[in-house]
């Protein structure tokens, strides 16, 4: 390397080392001005029907009736309730659908201050920025998410919360309760992460050896699912895991009319038909029993359904049940951008005798993909893959950074 290229490379690392927090404050607070001005355009308007509205009377019926119910007059578990008691505390407190979005944006900037210091952490100078660029400018699925009204940017932001808890290496009882709560919280918005909670019990298990904490981190999670159980039963005189809309997802996933990308597109009118008059439970258990009935009727099907819905978490398009919010734009914005972030983690994983791949690189990837066959189960969207996403920009960033370093220094 030549003088003047070391120069400019130590110039540009001391810059980088002082400012990159800076950039990354401003990319946040831009994200907020452009979100609220994003939210207060998009005002009381509900798009994606029915959830959105399905959310919205939740929240008002926690606020106004203190009764966690979709029609304010009989309770219901039909929804996890991480994400409506959220919406709920903010309509208790004078919101409205608008104050719904601006909260939404505020957990993805959220989000991103746990992505900066996770990958700067991890993969040094210059990998906290890039993180965040990538999660922005170079993902803007991520803020457009966060005007909608899903559950899908709090689980984001709770997700990157336990994994950053996880890497700084704490201990202790009042912090593996404090990460157990965590985790409860984002198991009860998106009860699949009960996955990779598993996983993550594996790595503190066998990988970190703090099988104590992980037990810590396993009493607070208890905690958290364990009184929503207790409610559960109190109100239905029943064991009910989370909600009682796994067997209407299960059947969704597993039925004579599914595709492997229909997704909620499904003619399920006959399963419909048959459960009217049924109660919440004796709903949820029928759609479980007839998805298992089809499932053992047809195995050879299913298990072929079964790897192309596993295949389908990679896609970067799905059929919407709300057409307007299908464009060509928009598909090929999304396949470019998702499309990136594949290739430079491929990259990053095939580059890893160069790189060498951390254990905690390597568990992110066991996590992100071992997703892939866990959703399978039921079926895979784009959007229950985009709190996941937050990964191959993680491991993007590390690599990124670390292929510019080795630029700098064999130049």
């Amino acid at each position: 390397m030549c003088v003047w290229h070391l120069f400019v490379a130590t110039q540009w690392f001391l810059w980088l080392k002082k400012s990159e927090m800076l950039l990354a404050l401003g990319i946040g607070a831009i994200c907020l001005i452009a979100g609220g001005i994003y939210g207060y355009s998009t005002g009381d308007q509900l798009r994606y029907l029915p959830d959105e509205a399905e959310y919205v009377s939740l929240a008002t019926n926690l606020a106004q009736k203190y009764l966690y119910s979709l029609d304010g007059l009989q309770p219901t578990a039909y929804k996890p309730p991480g994400y409506p008691l959220i919406l709920g505390a903010v309509r208790w407190l004078g919101g409205n659908i608008v104050s719904f979005r601006l909260i939404n944006f505020v957990l993805f900037v959220g989000g991103l201050f746990f992505l900066y210091q996770l990958a700067r952490q991890t993969g040094g100078v210059g990998a906290g920025l890039l993180s965040v660029i990538l999660a922005t400018a170079g993902y803007p699925v991520l803020f457009y998410t966060a005007n909608t009204l899903y559950p899908q940017t709090l689980a984001g932001f709770l997700f990157l919360a336990v994994i950053w808890l996880y890497e700084r290496r704490v201990s202790g009882i009042w912090q593996g309760l404090l990460v157990g709560i965590v985790w409860g919280w984002l198991i009860l918005t998106v009860p699949t992460f009960v996955f990779t909670f598993l996983l993550f019990g594996l790595a503190y298990c066998f990988i970190r050896r703090q099988k104590k904490f992980f037990g810590w981190i396993g009493v607070g999670t208890f905690l958290i699912l364990g009184l929503w159980t207790i409610r559960n039963y109190v109100v239905f005189h029943d064991f009910v895991w989370i909600a009682t809309n796994s067997g209407y997802n299960l059947l969704l996933g597993n039925s004579e009319k599914t595709t492997f990308n229909s997704g909620t597109n499904v003619d399920i009118q006959k399963y419909l038909d048959a459960a009217e008059g049924m109660g919440e439970l004796e709903k949820d258990r029928y759609f479980r029993t007839q998805a298992i009935a089809y499932i053992l009727a047809h195995p050879a099907e299913a298990i072929q359904f079964y790897l192309l819905k596993t295949v389908n978490f990679f896609n970067f398009r799905n059929e919407l049940t709300t057409r307007s919010e299908t464009s060509l734009a928009r598909e090929a914005l999304m396949g470019v951008t998702y499309g990136a972030l594949l290739l430079l983690a491929l990259l990053r994983l095939v580059g890893s005798q160069r790189f060498k791949l951390t254990s905690f690189e390597s568990l992110l990837y066991a996590v992100y993909v071992g997703n892939a066959f866990w959703g399978a189960i039921f079926f895979n969207r784009i959007r229950f893959r985009l709190p996941y996403d937050y990964l191959l920009i993680l491991l993007s960033a590390i690599f990124l950074s670390q292929f510019i370093a080795s630029r700098y220094e064999n130049s």
